[in-house]
């Protein structure tokens, strides 16, 4: 499409865990893009995790993000591969909501 580019509608919420802080989807996106794995990581991965970490941070207070499709298929790379210290179906939800991110067009500026 023409003057449009195609981006993830990734949800941003607040999530309640009985008995444990609640879930901030923003927060938790920004710590395991930006958090390096233990063998740590390279220039060309810091660009993608800044890049989701500064759309998060200008997204402060709204209901969702929309990131270009690399870096939303590098959050949803993060956030599968990441190890949680517990289980919990918010947990899951919060993943699979990154997964099914839909596509939305956007007019280019």
């Amino acid at each position: 499409m023409k003057g449009e580019s195609v981006m993830r509608k990734v949800p941003l919420r607040t999530v309640p865990i009985d008995g444990r802080p609640e879930i901030d989807y923003r927060t938790a996106f920004i710590t395991i893009a930006i958090n390096a794995p233990a063998e740590g990581m390279t220039a060309k991965e810091m660009i993608p995790a800044l890049t989701i970490k500064h759309s998060l941070e200008a997204a402060n207070g709204a209901d969702h993000v929309l990131l270009e499709e690399a870096d939303w298929r590098y959050l949803v790379g993060r956030l599968v591969n990441n190890r949680f210290p517990f289980a919990h179906e918010a947990i899951a939800e919060m993943v699979e909501a990154v997964e099914n991110a839909p596509q939305v067009a956007v007019a280019a500026t």
